[in-house]
């Protein structure tokens, strides 16, 4: 191992490489509670750690980070943390597109075992091949958010087991709770469908036809302001409502309206939909999901929720009708999801499991 010496005093300094640029007014809405709080900031409390993100990319008088960042501000953020590697011991990326650009710089140098990185997906050609360049030596931890990927990880592109680690997403618990309902016949006023990665709402929109259910269908970006995008794919008629223009606190309140939450998906690997799922799950409402395997880690069936294949509209409709016309299975799922979201995704059990890695 080359670089800067791994500290004797048990002090490891580590930096946060955050692959996004947070609201102005971050501060502000997290102690009135208007979002939810990231899990970087508490990971961060948690170890010490320093963060740096697109503001520091932007407010960056070097030369080489100005210029990496005109092509891609991920590649602005790679620089300016390689440039900074003599004053951390610990390195933690957010995601590949800053970990691959990060590691690179690092190979050129030697460094090796110093990066810690969430790898959210790996098998897309051009990914895969980047990370085969870049070489799983210069990872000290990869963590996963999907078996599937771990898999891909592991016995396709070579990584060594013990690098690898599959942990479940996170959700803040106490942002998405609702008052529990006093019995059963809190039915709820229609069907939420939420996010917009990998979703098949073509899928979903043949499902609602001629269903006496109402949908009302909400579509979010990772953009850092407060804002829900439109869905594409669906378009409000009849019995669907497509929303867009909403605050965190809205698309909460969405959520406890809902009977249940629905996350109609793409077939793919990487685990598409979780956030929506986790926060249906974190509001104690049952889930129906495309059986994708990214996210067969997170329901389960006929206990969490219901899985429908990919892209078939009759299954979904099927499953939607169950348990619209169910109330009572609805909320006995819904209380099952709430539990197991204190149990497994709250943000403070992914912060422990990270942190842990960073002593081994």
């Amino acid at each position: 191992m080359t670089g800067n010496p791994l500290p004797t005093d048990g002090l490891a300094r580590t930096l946060i490489l955050h692959a996004k640029a947070p609201s102005p007014s971050i501060d502000g809405d997290l102690r009135e509670r208007n979002i939810p709080r990231p899990e970087y900031l508490d990971l961060a409390s948690a170890t010490g750690a320093s963060i740096i993100d697109f503001h520091d990319v932007a407010a960056s008088a070097h030369p080489s980070v100005r210029a990496f960042a005109r092509t891609s501000p991920l590649c602005g953020l790679a620089l300016l943390g390689f440039l900074r590697r003599h004053e951390f011991d610990w390195f933690y990326a957010t995601g590949e597109d800053i970990a691959i650009p990060l590691g690179a710089l690092f190979r050129t140098v030697g460094l090796k075992g110093r990066l810690t990185a969430v790898i959210h997906r790996c098998d897309t050609p051009t990914r895969s091949l980047a990370l085969r360049a870049v070489g799983y030596e210069v990872f000290r931890h990869v963590i996963c958010l999907a078996s599937a990927q771990r898999r891909a990880l592991t016995c396709e592109l070579g990584f060594p087991a013990h690098k690898v680690h599959r942990f479940d997403a996170w959700i803040d618990p106490e942002f998405f709770r609702s008052e529990p309902a006093a019995a059963p016949s809190g039915a709820g006023e229609y069907v939420l469908a939420c996010g917009r990665e990998s979703r098949d709402y073509p899928t979903l929109a043949k499902a609602a036809a001629g269903l006496d259910v109402r949908f009302q269908v909400v579509a979010s970006g990772w953009a850092p302001h407060a804002g829900f995008d439109p869905a594409t794919g669906i378009e409000t008629k009849e019995n669907i409502v497509v929303r867009a223009g909403l605050s965190y606190r809205e698309l909460r309140d969405a959520y406890a309206r809902a009977r249940f939450v629905v996350v109609p998906l793409d077939r793919v690997t990487y685990a598409a939909g979780v956030t929506s799922i986790c926060e249906g799950m974190a509001m104690g409402k049952a889930i129906v999901a495309t059986a994708s395997p990214g996210i067969l880690d997170y329901v389960k069936p006929e206990i969490s929720g219901l899985l429908a294949p990919a892209g078939d509209a009759g299954a979904l409709r099927e499953a939607i009708r169950s348990l619209w016309n169910d109330p009572a299975r609805c909320w006995a799922m819904g209380e099952h999801n709430r539990r197991w979201t204190l149990e497994q995704f709250a943000t403070e059990k992914y912060v422990a499991r990270v942190a842990g890695l960073w002593g081994r």
